[in-house]
């Protein structure tokens, strides 16, 4: 087929523009609308000086913004670790580590789980991350924020549209045939792998 993830959601908003493509909470998108989500992100990764093989830690929920960002990291060619919610700093300290990640996307909260520490504490350890995208709830609003932070739905918000045409972004896009994205394997001893 030779096509990538990010070209897939581009085909199918160029054939169904106004079918609804996703839903998640309070958010209803068409294809077109969620390229356009897609975009923001990826024109935000890329201001961020993130780019092709970069390594991106998303440990978020089945929430919108884990399709935007995925799907943003594709269109640049950078690549996502998925990480799940309940990963403890332990684990995701490793993560870091291992894969030399640049950026983190990761929530403030999720469920009983609060962020505010276990962002603090990696931030002050690992060496390559050089952003902490954080994802903040409207019941979070009033939460203190974490410090060297910064709000991942305020880069998309923010993110021009006008800077890079579909064109630029197309010509960003990986190989097919590279690495989709990191997944961690299960297992009930030591700390999580990750398969290409």
């Amino acid at each position: 087929l030779g096509m990538t993830l990010g070209e897939m959601l581009d085909r199918s908003a160029d054939l169904y523009p106004n079918k609804e493509a996703l839903i998640a909470g309070d958010v209803r998108l068409t294809y077109q609308e969620l390229r356009q989500w897609a975009n923001r992100a990826a024109i935000a990764f890329l201001d961020l000086g993130l780019g092709k093989v970069d390594r991106v830690l998303l440990q978020l929920p089945n929430w919108a913004e884990f399709v935007y960002a995925y799907y943003g990291l594709h269109k640049i060619g950078a690549i996502p670790v998925m990480c799940l919610p309940r990963f403890s700093e332990r684990e995701m300290e490793h993560f870091c580590e291992m894969t030399e990640a640049k950026a983190w996307v990761v929530p403030l909260r999720f469920e009983k789980i609060g962020y505010h520490l276990m962002i603090k504490a990696i931030q002050a350890r690992a060496k390559h991350l050089k952003h902490i995208l954080v994802i903040d709830t409207r019941e979070e609003r009033d939460e203190p924020w974490p410090e060297g932070t910064l709000s991942f739905l305020s880069l998309l918000e923010k993110a021009d549209l006008r800077k890079y045409s579909e064109e630029d972004l197309s010509s960003l896009r990986p190989d097919p045939d590279e690495i989709c994205h990191l997944m961690p394997t299960g297992g009930s001893t030591g700390l999580p792998k990750l398969v290409l």
